[in-house]
């Protein structure tokens, strides 16, 4: 087998940018920047997914070297999301998914029939984490790979990327974890091991509405004591986001160099 099989690719997608990094094999895995295209999509087409789409298929099917498998990050642009309550009359996961749509249902009526709607685990009593993502979306993704020789192991919301390297050290702690992209910001709040909500807003991500908007999440959720607010918001970093020592958050960084931050993930908070 050519060893070009067994290299790992991660491209991220987000309106007007494309970034695709490589996990090499060999004595030492590592992580190796790749390629990023930075998109000028037509007036009315900033925020359509189907014009990135056409520019992943261009760039992997450019590069021979492009081969082996693919995971897809997705910004939270298009993608949306939902703690589903505990609810003790689920007895099978069958039900929980009827219950997870419905609930999304609930708020987004009809558009949600054509979504696909995945959840995590969660202990007993814990609200389960949701996402939403448009079945001709995902089924795009896996035309566009696939007619690329690519094995696509997963499509992953941005959030979920960025936060699972930080799910371990944060534990059962009272936190709120906000993640910003430009023109949107996602925060998920959590406590004693389990999501208590998420709010994926459009946003105007510069340092002062950031902190505006943060400030406003901590009121609406605030209970018996102030969470711990871990902000990754790599955009922003380059241009120093002054209040978070002043306001005592924690920033984390991108795992690797700001440019390919969305496909890179978090490093150590």
């Amino acid at each position: 087998m050519s060893l070009l099989f067994r290299s790992e690719f991660c491209a991220a997608l987000a309106p007007g940018r494309i970034e695709l990094t490589r996990l090499a094999d060999g004595l030492r895995r590592r992580v190796e920047a790749w390629r990023r295209a930075d998109l000028s999509p037509a007036a009315g087409k900033a925020d359509c997914w189907r014009f990135v789409l056409d520019a992943l298929a261009s760039m992997l099917q450019g590069d021979v070297a492009v081969r082996g498998r693919l995971k897809v990050v997705l910004s939270s642009h298009w993608v949306r999301f939902q703690v589903i309550p505990w609810n003790p009359e689920i007895a099978s996961p069958a039900e929980f998914a009827a219950y997870a749509r419905a609930c999304f249902e609930r708020v987004y009526g009809d558009a949600a029939a054509d979504w696909e709607i995945r959840f995590d685990e969660a202990r007993s009593g814990d609200g389960r984490m949701a996402c939403a993502i448009e079945r001709e979306l995902l089924d795009s993704i896996g035309r566009v790979t696939r007619e690329a020789g690519c094995r696509l192991t997963g499509v992953q919301p941005y959030l979920m990327h960025a936060f699972n390297p930080l799910a371990l050290p944060l534990g059962r702690r009272n936190f709120v974890f906000v993640l910003a992209e430009p023109g949107r910001v996602t925060l998920a709040a959590g406590d004693r091991g389990g999501w208590t909500s998420v709010r994926n807003c459009t946003a105007t991500v510069d340092e002062g509405g950031l902190q505006a908007l943060i400030e406003r999440e901590l009121e609406l959720i605030c209970g018996d004591g102030q969470p711990e607010v871990i902000v990754h918001a790599p955009r922003i970093v380059a241009n120093d986001f002054a209040c978070v020592d002043e306001l005592g958050w924690k920033l984390v960084p991108a795992a690797g160099t700001n440019d390919y931050a969305m496909a890179w993930g978090t490093g150590a908070p």
